[in-house]
């Protein structure tokens, strides 16, 4: 059996209520990864993040929605102006975010904003970066569109989410200041499950979906181009299957960007993130994805070189044949 060693026990969560089960394992009472949170994502009024499900909800008063997936301690907030924004920032630091996550443009699943919107004016998302470089961290933006990388490159904004409509002058924006790019969503075939649920049938839905999708192939012909900071991320959520799911999405990113880069993105890049959360990082006692004198015991070791093909770790029960975090051995099927 060929084994490769490599590192991977660790997530940036990228918007939600995460901070009750990442306190639970680190305290032992769960198993499960080390988790960087960002808390609730920060979103402008008819923006990605407003997640009211008619025109019929409405803000009552300061931090308070008839929408019950709205407010300071869910997974969306929502800020208008600079002043909304210090103070949406600062309440997620407040909760234990490590990094934050601003909503920058628009999306395929949410209703009432077209996906070429570019949200947040420029003071809005200077003052989410001011706020977190204040605090020792980083923001982090969901975004498609090229106006809305601009902007959010030019506010400091240092790790791009998305970004499927990239062209070559943002492409060297992207380069020339450092910002990390995850290209997620990979745009997976629907599932049966998926086609019986009517968002998936929206055809305002899908007809996003296919704005976003027709730039996959010039984004992945640009990030290998100018060698971008290639991060490895995932967009799914829905059913029970979903970490199977995203353990798949390692073939897409073989196949754009060779199995290397697409390891390299899942594991050594991430210690390259990491750092800019400074003093903010939760885990501030070892390296994370490298394996290295200082880093923290986490090894997966795998059926086969993963260098030379990442599929492999697609199907991680079939594989991986032994798994440690921090030296503790969660799966062993090699070692007596």
């Amino acid at each position: 059996m060929g084994t490769a060693l490599i590192l991977t026990i660790s997530v940036r969560d990228a918007g939600g209520v995460t901070y009750g089960i990442k306190q639970g394992i680190d305290d032992g009472t769960i198993v499960g990864p080390r988790i960087y949170p960002s808390n609730a994502y920060i979103s402008q009024t008819a923006g990605h993040g407003d997640l009211r499900l008619g025109r019929t909800e409405y803000r009552i008063t300061d931090g308070i929605f008839a929408s019950g997936q709205l407010g300071p301690n869910s997974r969306s907030y929502i800020a208008d102006g600079p002043a909304e924004m210090l103070r949406a920032v600062r309440e997620q630091l407040f909760l234990g975010a490590s990094q934050i996550k601003i909503m920058a443009g628009g999306g395929c699943a949410s209703q009432y904003d077209p996906i070429q919107t570019i949200q947040f004016t420029l003071e809005e998302m200077k003052a989410a970066v001011q706020a977190a470089a204040d605090y020792g961290t980083y923001v982090m933006a969901h975004l498609y569109t090229n106006e809305s990388m601009q902007r959010a490159a030019e506010a400091g904004v240092k790790s791009f989410e998305h970004g499927q409509r990239l062209d070559e002058e943002t492409a060297r924006i992207i380069r020339d200041k450092g910002i990390f790019i995850d290209p997620c969503p990979n745009f997976r075939p629907h599932t049966a499950e998926q086609d019986k649920n009517p968002d998936f049938a929206d055809p305002k839905r899908q007809k996003k979906g296919e704005y976003v999708r027709s730039g996959v192939a010039q984004q992945t012909e640009l990030i290998n181009k100018y060698s971008l900071n290639l991060l490895f991320g995932t967009d799914y959520v829905e059913g029970l299957t979903c970490g199977i799911k995203q353990s798949q999405d390692l073939e897409s990113y073989q196949e754009r960007f060779g199995s290397f880069k697409g390891l390299y993105a899942a594991t050594g890049a991430f210690n390259e993130l990491v750092k800019l959360t400074t003093y903010q990082n939760p885990y501030p006692d070892g390296k994370i994805g490298v394996l290295e004198k200082g880093s923290y015991a986490d090894l997966l070791v795998v059926d086969g070189n993963p260098v030379e093909n990442l599929s492999l770790l697609s199907d991680p029960h079939k594989n991986i044949k032994l798994i440690m975090k921090d030296g503790v051995i969660y799966k062993n099927e090699i070692l007596g």
